[in-house]
């Protein structure tokens, strides 16, 4: 049964395990592409955004969002290395103290996650190779987590519309999160004198979780659709970024589980048996 995410309030959706065969616990979105520029009238979903913005301002939705794809990740993740034939019981939780149930399983659960990573490796290389890990595991899952990222980018867009809004100052919410970005970013010192420290703060925060979206999107485009070649990643500045992007989390829980493997292997090796 898929999961359904009406967009309202209380948007995240509950995690429950991906059915079998593998497909990424399905997201959908109902959002109605907004017909306005700088004036328009307000959808009964925009008012309702509105009401809740606090929650907003003040980071709880982003920090609920961001909370969430981390466990979805994880857990489909995870779920995908079954339906491959990786055997989460092999290992045990205290696994320096017990072995693991069978070595040449746990050679097995290695092969499996060391034959996805250079599937990735491939990947990285020539963004023309569509390999079966990008298609069945880091492209749907990267899809569904965009799907309401780009609903909360919508929400903080139009709550700062709101408050340009308010004081007559008309910005269009109908441009894409990098143009909005780059509108709102010098105009917001013209909100100072109409607001406390503390709310122009959090409007300038918003603004910059939106540039963070931003730029990981920029680097999920970059290293796996290939949409952004080298010389376009020099004219934007090239350098290592903090930000890790969504196909970047998937490949570092794979490595993660690849180097438990190791030293389990590592630890035990010569004592099986």
């Amino acid at each position: 049964v898929g999961l359904v995410v009406e967009m309202s309030v209380n948007f995240l959706p509950l995690l429950h395990n991906p059915i079998q065969p593998f497909t990424p616990t399905p997201v959908i979105v109902r959002l109605d592409e907004p017909l306005f520029f700088t004036y328009h009238h307000l959808t009964e979903e925009d008012k309702q955004i509105l009401a809740y913005q606090d929650l907003y301002l003040s980071g709880e939705k982003k920090d609920e969002l961001t909370t969430w794809w981390l466990q979805y990740i994880e857990e489909n993740v995870d779920n995908y290395l079954s339906i491959k034939g990786y055997d989460h019981h092999c290992v045990p939780y205290n696994y320096l103290d017990s072995p693991p149930s069978s070595f040449p399983r746990l050679l097995q659960n290695m092969s499996i996650v060391h034959a996805m990573l250079y599937n990735i490796s491939i990947q990285m290389r020539d963004n023309s190779q569509k390999t079966e890990t990008y298609q069945d595991l880091i492209l749907p899952l990267k899809n569904n987590v965009y799907q309401l990222v780009d609903y909360l980018c919508y929400s903080l867009k139009l709550i700062i519309w709101n408050h340009f809004h308010q004081h007559k100052i008309y910005v269009n919410i109908k441009q894409s999160d990098e143009q909005f970005v780059a509108t709102v970013t010098p105009l917001i010192k013209s909100l100072a004198p109409f607001l406390q420290a503390i709310d122009f703060q959090k409007l300038k925060d918003m603004i910059n979780d939106l540039e963070y979206i931003n730029e990981m999107r920029r680097l999920d485009e970059t290293f796996f659709d290939g949409k952004i070649n080298s010389t376009q990643q020099q004219q934007q500045g090239g350098g290592v970024s903090d930000i890790v992007p969504i196909t970047g989390l998937i490949s570092s829980r794979l490595h993660r589980v690849e180097n438990e493997l190791k030293t389990v292997e590592e630890h035990w090796r010569g004592r099986a048996g």
